[in-house]
């Protein structure tokens, strides 16, 4: 299902109200913010600038430090369980997998904690993804 977009004011208001936990992930040098509520999803966008913007210094003091990093969930597993504030995502640049991502690295104060390396074969399709 997708995510309904919104701004940060509303899914601050929105979270704090419901007191629904908030859900992110860092990519690109923004902020993905989630929420839930029953069957709808949110979710906003927060761009990490220097100096910060006053969205961003709320997130970051208020809301960040109780936020739950975006798991990644493939067949049912959980393959990134460790605590991280960061994932960086690469994406295949040559066949198979063309446009497809490469690498998912997640971090904890600048510290590699998960690498998840991800096998195409031809036409694309997902075969393997290796954890280190």
């Amino acid at each position: 299902m997708a995510a309904i977009g919104i701004t940060w004011t509303q899914i601050k208001d929105l979270a704090t109200t419901r007191n629904l936990p908030f859900t992110h992930f860092i990519e690109n040098n923004h902020y993905f913010i989630f929420i839930s509520d029953g069957q709808l999803s949110f979710e906003t966008r927060i761009r990490i600038d220097t100096p910060s913007s006053s969205d961003q210094t709320d997130w970051v003091t208020n809301f960040l430090p109780s936020s739950n990093i975006l798991p990644l969930d493939i067949g049912g597993t959980t393959l990134l369980r460790k605590l991280h504030d960061e994932v960086v995502i690469t994406y295949r640049t040559g066949a198979p997998g063309n446009g497809e991502i490469d690498t998912i690295v997640t971090k904890l104060a600048t510290v590699t904690q998960d690498t998840l390396t991800f096998t195409y074969e031809a036409g694309n399709k997902l075969i393997n993804v290796v954890k280190t």
